[in-house]
């Protein structure tokens, strides 16, 4: 959120906010969770009760990330830019039929889009800073969208979907779903997709994978489901991962 190669907690919560209820934003700087790490970004009146929902992206391009914003109730998509509570639309009539994913940049150019879903992944959409729509493609009925990363280094982000009945793990290169292809399959009884990140620093995303049994917890390095590295099963299912 600063801008300074250091990744920092972002927290959202519904509290009240000088007696009025609000949905309200901030992060500790450098995940360090103390009184003096934390910065306030700013918070949104919510008297009416909604449901905000949040994703983190670089939507500007610039140093730091911004937050994502979308009320289903309100039709509304935007975004606070850099950090800041500084705010710009990114378009309207997203209502319920629309499911805010996550960021990606899809093109390389260097600014995430913000991944929709629409009419529960009939179709998936890129939209960008100027609210520039980019229809990514449609699915069949069972996938869900579980990370966003880029596996192979090319500087363009790529979207893991799962099935959720087969366990089938598919890849849509570059964010596409004509780019369509097959990872591996896990036992979807079992196991489940957690998300994406370079852990293991070869600049390539590793895909994050759980065993519901165990808890086991461990990752595909560069979304390769051949190159499985266990990171360890001593936490059970009563934590939940977040990143």
């Amino acid at each position: 959120m600063t801008g300074d190669g250091k990744a920092d907690s972002v927290l959202f919560g519904n509290v009240d906010a000088y007696e009025v209820p609000s949905a309200y934003i901030g992060y500790y700087k450098d995940g360090i969770d103390t009184d003096e790490n934390w910065v306030t970004i700013g918070f949104l009146t919510n008297a009416a009760g909604i449901a905000w929902k949040n994703a983190v992206g670089n939507v500007t391009g610039g140093s730091s990330n911004s937050i994502i914003w979308h009320a289903a109730e309100l039709g509304a998509l935007g975004a606070w830019t850099d950090g800041t509570d500084n705010w710009i639309n990114l378009g309207g009539g997203f209502d319920s039929t629309w499911t805010l994913i996550g960021c990606g940049d899809f093109s390389g150019d260097g600014k995430d889009s913000v991944l929709m879903s629409h009419n529960g992944g009939e179709e998936y959409y890129g939209i960008d800073y100027y609210g520039t729509f980019t229809l990514l493609g449609a699915s069949d009925s069972g996938w869900e969208v579980r990370a966003i990363g880029d596996f192979s280094g090319d500087g363009k982000d790529d979207i893991v979907a799962f099935h959720e009945g087969t366990g089938i793990v598919a890849k849509w290169a570059d964010g596409q779903v004509a780019n369509w292809s097959q990872l591996g399959q896990l036992d979807a009884k079992d196991w489940f997709v957690v998300g994406a990140g370079d852990y293991d620093g070869d600049a390539k995303d590793d895909l994050l994978v759980r065993q519901i049994s165990t808890g086991m917890l461990g990752y595909y390095s560069a979304g390769d489901m051949s190159a499985w590295v266990e990171m360890g099963r001593g936490v059970d299912m009563q934590w939940t991962v977040i990143a």
